[in-house]
């Protein structure tokens, strides 16, 4: 009968119901089951970690450290950037102070020279060259060789003394005068060889300064009687030689200590009968030696 009736509301056009009163749509399809189960098997959200007092005592900790590290470095950089600046002030110190000081000007370098009288400085500024040659000195005042060369090339006299052979003279007053310094050379001569004579003082060995100072004594001072030694300190000289020398003297004199050797110095103060006589002109040597050969 159920099939019966079904045959017959079907060739009526009327579709069977399900058996729980619904009709069937066979245009919708039913969701595939892959999905809910892939639904099904999603995983679970993560969860956030738990925030612990553990967990932020260690970020605090990094954080410190990064900070530390961070001032440490500050601290270092700030040490050098003071170096530096202390280093800067310490330039800009000298330069303000080399910029105050007024530098010398060639009329105060000449007079320190020697060279006192401006007839002697215009002397030496008209010698062929010289002129040109000081002026372009851009720091005269240090110019050690150049000083060193005006010494080798002229020399200060008065109008009594001649001056040595292949120097240039340059006018002087007596007492600034490079060979008699004021003294009357002819007297201070028969001094020095009166005290030698008289004393019975014969052998007499003068030593230091340099051969054309030498030269200047033996224009000067001769006597057949007297037997004078002349050693310039420039000499190449042992200090057995000096003891020799020293042993055979009846008076040493030393003219300008600075100009003889450390070794043979000490070898020479060693003599009995010894002065020394600083660098200077010929007048005073002659004038100290004949009272220390005269000397009791």
């Amino acid at each position: 009968m159920a099939n019966d009736f079904d045959a017959l509301m079907s060739g009526m056009g009327v579709k069977r119901m399900d058996a729980d009163g619904e009709r069937k749509n066979p245009r919708v399809k039913p969701k595939p089951k892959v999905a809910a189960k892939r639904r099904a098997k999603a995983p679970a959200t993560a969860q956030a970690p738990v925030d612990t007092a553990a967990n932020r005592v260690a970020v605090l900790e990094r954080a410190l450290t990064m900070v530390k590290d961070e001032r440490a470095k500050a601290e270092a950089k700030a040490l050098q950037l003071q170096g530096k600046v202390k280093r800067l002030k310490a330039e800009l110190a000298e330069l303000a102070a080399s910029r105050a000081e007024v530098p010398p000007t060639v009329v105060d370098v000449l007079t320190a020279w020697g060279f006192d009288s401006p007839d002697s400085r215009l002397a030496l500024l008209l010698a062929d060259g010289w002129m040109e040659r000081l002026l372009a000195e851009p720091n005269l005042a240090e110019a050690v060789s150049l000083q060193a060369e005006v010494g080798e090339t002229f020399i200060r006299v008065c109008e009594q003394c001649t001056p040595p052979s292949g120097l240039t003279a340059i006018p002087s007053l007596p007492d600034r005068c490079a060979v008699c310094g004021g003294f009357d050379l002819n007297r201070e001569s028969r001094r020095f060889v009166d005290a030698a004579l008289i004393n019975g003082r014969l052998r007499v060995v003068v030593v230091g300064r340099t051969t054309q100072h030498h030269r200047w004594i033996r224009e000067r001072v001769g006597d057949k009687r007297l037997v004078l030694t002349q050693i310039p300190g420039t000499s190449q000289r042992e200090p057995s030689q000096a003891q020799v020398d020293v042993d055979h003297a009846d008076a040493v004199i030393v003219w300008d200590p600075d100009s003889i050797s450390s070794d043979l110095l000490s070898v020479y103060r060693t003599a009995p009968r010894m002065g020394e006589v600083p660098a200077g002109p010929l007048g005073t040597l002659l004038s100290n030696a004949a009272a220390i050969i005269a000397k009791d």
